[in-house]
């Protein structure tokens, strides 16, 4: 199909086919005299690359991302490339030493560092800041009952001995976790993304249970409680380690919203954090735990979540909504409340 777009275009006499008549006698000229000179010619040959800051060609990035998600034409687009993407695969060419000739979009993208692929830019802090207002007034304030100046804060166990078992981009899992914000609650995050190593524990609880494997799911090793169900949850939660707070207001609709805006961040973020990253799949689990101070309406806080469902690591949530005890803690750590 790319030739046949190619010839409409020679035919109406557009720019773009003399363009690339030209690129490829520079190509041709390029390998006959790396042969001459006895060098390796390698010919890097992004489809579309952009930038954030290039708006001339941000409106047609969703267009060209959904050709080549959907393989329109059999293949007539390329993967998209940021900037930065394009040029850590070139460092990566010239490394790695055994490629050259024509590369391609994809194998340019296969060989960039997740590092540079998945790191977050202006367009992530907008769709994540967009996915924080969407779900107001949730996921941000700690409930009043349990606030910094709460006199008598209820006992909690450790952060080992709540473990739920979730990814960032499940709307019932953003529920849990919106209610541990609003609870003040310190738990371990056991990340469960597609192809995860971590999903093969929770299917071997559901079939205990005789059930089928869902997320959330948490297990209370405090209490001795296995629960799937996201109500099931966050009330097992609130009447043990809620301290006197109910549900988060407006309480009518905290549970049901999840079926009206809770899938919104999803689509905004497009499923990341979601899936595990196919260069860690079956790679060896992190000898250490990381510790995340974090609330769930933080839109900085959804980026450093995603990356580490899609890492697969297991990690420790230290909540710090508005009105936390824990800010201390976290002004300690890090000498700033943010």
């Amino acid at each position: 199909m790319g030739r046949d777009i190619e010839n409409f275009m020679r035919e109406k006499n557009f720019f773009l086919p003399r363009y690339l008549d030209a690129k490829r006698e520079v190509e041709k000229r390029m390998k006959s005299d790396c042969e001459n000179l006895n060098l390796k010619p390698i010919i890097a040959r992004p489809s579309f690359m952009w930038d954030p800051t290039k708006f001339d060609i941000l409106p047609l990035l969703p267009l060209w991302s959904a050709g080549y998600k959907l393989n329109v034409g059999n293949g007539a687009f390329n993967p998209p490339l940021r900037v930065e993407v394009a040029g850590s695969s070139i460092v990566e060419l010239i490394d790695e030493g055994t490629k050259e000739g024509v590369v391609t979009s994809k194998e340019m993208d296969d060989m960039a560092p997740d590092a540079v692929k998945r790191r977050p830019d202006e367009i992530d802090t907008l769709t994540s800041g967009l996915a924080s207002v969407s779900r107001l007034p949730y996921g941000i304030t700690v409930a009043p009952e349990l606030s910094g100046s709460s006199a008598s804060p209820p006992v909690r166990p450790p952060s080992s001995k709540i473990q739920i078992y979730q990814f960032e981009g499940c709307p019932f899992c953003r529920r849990v976790r919106e209610a541990c914000t609003h609870l003040d609650i310190e738990y371990t995050v056991v990340p469960c993304g597609r192809d995860s190593r971590h999903r093969k524990q929770v299917e071997n609880a559901a079939s205990l249970m005789g059930r089928k494997a869902t997320y959330p799911f948490m297990e209370d090793l405090e209490m001795g409680v296995q629960l799937f169900e996201s109500e099931d949850i966050i009330k097992h939660l609130i009447d043990n380690y809620g301290g006197g707070a109910g549900l988060p207001e407006p309480k009518d609709y905290f549970l049901t919203s999840t079926l009206t805006t809770g899938w919104i961040p999803s689509l905004l973020r497009g499923g990341r954090g979601g899936k595990v990253a196919p260069s860690v799949v079956g790679s060896p689990p992190a000898q250490k735990t990381l510790v995340l101070y974090d609330y769930d309406g933080n839109q900085f806080s959804r980026l450093v979540r995603e990356a580490l469902v899609e890492l697969d690591l297991v990690h420790v949530i230290k909540s710090v909504g508005n009105g936390s005890g824990r800010r201390v803690e976290l002004e300690e750590v890090s000498g700033s409340t943010r």
